[in-house]
């Protein structure tokens, strides 16, 4: 099923995500273009990325990212790995997209393991914005499997490229 066994989800949350995100890339013309340039993509949809120091305060210690549409801007934890806050932003974009009626507080616990419909839309629409199908696909095989590999092409985690690897059933030791 999906990565997210946390919940099952109806078919139409699994599948618009996954359409978002495809869309997102074909509209911007991205096809190829790796890693994703998450920003110019925020900017594309009217939004600003800032990064804030936890360490200035300490309510913000556990949040790893933010998206106010008020003020149309994404906030990202400066304390977390690049490739941390990728997907992060990743995951806010997401929100933008998919949930656009409300702001949203992204704690890390939340991220790591979602409870909400809403939660587990915007991972799953970040791991298809910032590891599409096809290039993930291409560059599994071609690398063998080699999570490093993947993780530097795609700008991701290690974690995340093996979560990846999940989604088409591709996993291995």
């Amino acid at each position: 099923m999906d990565y997210f066994p946390i919940m099952v989800l109806a078919p139409s949350s699994l599948y618009r995500p996954k359409s978002a995100a495809e869309n997102l890339i074909e509209e911007l013309r991205l096809n190829g273009v790796l890693p994703v340039p998450l920003e110019a993509i925020a900017k594309q949809k009217g939004y600003d990325c800032q990064v804030f120091d936890p360490e200035t305060n300490p309510k913000l210690k556990d949040v790893g990212g933010m998206v106010n549409h008020a003020v149309k801007k994404i906030f990202l934890n400066g304390g977390d790995p690049v490739q941390r806050q990728r997907f992060t932003l990743a995951h806010e974009i997401g929100h933008i997209l998919l949930h656009a009626e409300r702001s949203v507080v992204d704690f890390r616990k939340n991220l790591d393991n979602p409870s909400t419909t809403e939660e587990i839309e915007a991972n799953r629409f970040a791991a298809d914005l910032l590891m599409p199908s096809i290039p993930y696909l291409k560059a599994w095989f071609e690398s063998g499997g080699d999570y490093n590999f993947l993780a530097k092409k795609f700008g991701v985690s290690v974690p995340a490229a093996k979560i990846r690897a999940t989604t088409f059933k591709l996993d291995r030791p």
